[in-house]
């Protein structure tokens, strides 16, 4: 009888969505609200509904928030999945850690838990052992996400709270830091701090990563370059073979159903009414023109994110909260954009014309979002009237999307490391009529080649912007004209010649400091 009652009760969560529903206006009846609460094993009246509506019961539950129940209604179906939805949309909440943290009523007041795939707990806090917590931050996030808890006694599970402030004064920016500086892509999580059975504990959150694998790039204490680690029941070690390809094909398939969708949206929408945003640089890319969002701004903006809503005719599949202001004076009360594409294609064929861009230092932080080292930087800086100490704090800031590449730009610039003289056996005869700065005819991709090569043979004193930079724009056509083996080929040369006539022709422009 016991357990038939248990079975028939409400749990915190779904009384916390229920106390939102009624809240939100958009359930005229209570009726309305039984639906997504009654199952086989369990069956909720409107007597329920009306005893919670009015305090008479579970009066402790504070209501869920907005986007919580957003993300229930989306998935209320799969009960397991709206558990998990609920958890993540505000995983330190009060109503959520009302979900994840069950307290037995014994003293010493113990967790009712064990350790799982979404849980792991220490006694004490300390940040020489960062290297174990970004292990298991890592393996939360090739998962489902977790809770890292610190606070709790391990083997008997009894909350002893923090002691001392080392969690407490323990900055933020300095966990990420640590973690961008040994793993990619970035791992998402917050840092909290909950009373928990007279006690304080502290909690580090992370959220399934939205990429995986989540793969560790830098050998350091236990940690192991190309390892993957991965979250298992009580434990966080080395992903299996098996989970590993789960991963893979996951990422595929994720890969293939955005694909189908935009398609599909292109269709609907019509290519030429199209725009591309970029999410990463705030670039939004259309037919007839683009426009920038200021990057201060970026982070503002809410993104309702896919599958926490439902669509209904006329309901954008997207809608953005916040000040959005493109780039340019107004003209006629309309905005007159500037083409901004922070690609590589881009920005080299921006560096190869010498075009003056609106915002050059846009062109240096898009530098951190390349999987390429050899691009321009000192011309854009120049135009900036930047210094070196402004594009290495430009690059520092940049959202990481690869912070190992980040890593790589920042010493690039710090150190003056600069493409070597190429050695190779190509493109030596080209030399020698570079220097005469004879007409040369480029009408293949091997012809674009040699050229490119033999820019990269040259020293710094044979370099003559004039002359060689439109020989560079024309292999440049090629390169964008290649099939994806040619361009690959042309791309790592373009790219390389590139780099190493701005560094001839405008490093000594830029700057050491402000102050130089």
């Amino acid at each position: 009888m016991n357990m038939a009652r248990r079975a028939s009760q409400l749990e915190d969560w779904e009384v916390a969505l229920i106390r939102a529903m009624l809240a939100s206006g958009r359930f005229r009846r209570k009726q309305d609200i039984l639906a997504y609460f009654n199952h086989p094993n369990r069956t909720v009246n409107q007597a329920r509904i009306s005893q919670i509506a009015a305090g008479a019961i579970y009066a402790g539950i504070t209501a869920a928030t907005d986007s919580q129940m957003e993300a229930f209604l989306a998935t209320w179906q799969d009960r397991s999945a709206a558990r998990s939805a609920f958890i993540t949309e505000d995983p330190c909440g009060p109503a959520a850690i009302r979900v994840a943290f069950r307290t037995t009523k014994h003293e010493p007041p113990r967790l009712e838990f064990n350790e799982s795939d979404r849980v792991e707990w220490k006694e004490a806090f300390n940040w020489a052992g960062r290297a174990d917590y970004a292990r298991t931050m890592a393996g939360f996030s090739n998962n489902r996400g977790g809770y890292l808890v610190f606070g709790v006694r391990d083997k008997t599970k009894e909350i002893v709270g923090l002691s001392g402030t080392a969690f407490q004064t323990r900055d933020p920016s300095d966990i990420s830091q640590d973690l961008n500086d040994c793993f990619a892509p970035h791992i998402r999580w917050m840092k909290a701090e909950l009373a928990m059975a007279g006690k304080v504990i502290g909690i580090l959150y992370v959220w399934a990563a939205d990429t995986k694998p989540v793969v560790c790039t830098k050998q350091t204490g236990d940690l192991h370059d190309g390892d993957i680690y991965f979250r298992y029941v009580g434990e966080t070690r080395r992903i299996k073979a098996t989970d590993l390809h789960s991963l893979i094909n996951q990422r595929l398939r994720d890969h293939e159903r955005v694909l189908r969708q935009s398609v599909t949206r292109l269709v609907e929408v019509g290519a030429e009414n199209a725009a591309i945003m970029d999410t990463l640089t705030g670039t939004v890319v259309g037919p007839h023109g683009s426009f920038l969002i200021d990057e201060s701004l970026i982070e503002k903006l809410r993104f309702v994110r896919e599958g926490h809503f439902s669509i209904n005719d006329g309901e954008p599949t997207l809608k953005l909260i916040g000040d959005l202001r493109p780039i340019g004076t107004m003209e006629t009360g309309r905005a007159r954009v500037e083409k901004q594409m922070l690609t590589d294609a881009n920005i080299l064929s921006s560096f190869l014309n010498q075009q003056i861009v609106p915002n050059p230092m846009e062109y240096v932080k898009a530098l951190a979002h390349l999987p390429h080292k050899w691009m321009p930087v000192y011309y854009f800086l120049s135009q900036a009237k930047a210094s070196i100490v402004d594009g290495l704090n430009a690059l520092q800031a940049a959202e990481k999307a690869y912070a190992w590449k980040q890593t790589e730009q920042i010493v690039r610039l710090r150190d003056s490391i600069h493409p070597a003289v190429f050695s190779g056996r190509i493109g030596e005869d080209m030399v020698p009529r570079l220097t005469n700065k004879e007409a040369i005819s480029i009408v293949n991709r091997d012809d674009a080649r040699l050229v490119l090569a033999g820019v990269r043979r040259l020293m710094p004193n044979q370099i003559d912007g004039e002359y060689l930079l439109p020989l560079m724009r024309s292999c440049f056509e090629f390169y964008r004209a290649g099939n994806s083996k040619t361009t690959a080929t042309l791309d790592g040369e373009l790219r390389a010649a590139a780099a190493h006539v701005d560094s001839a022709l405008w490093s000594h422009k830029v700057p050491r400091d402000v102050s130089a």
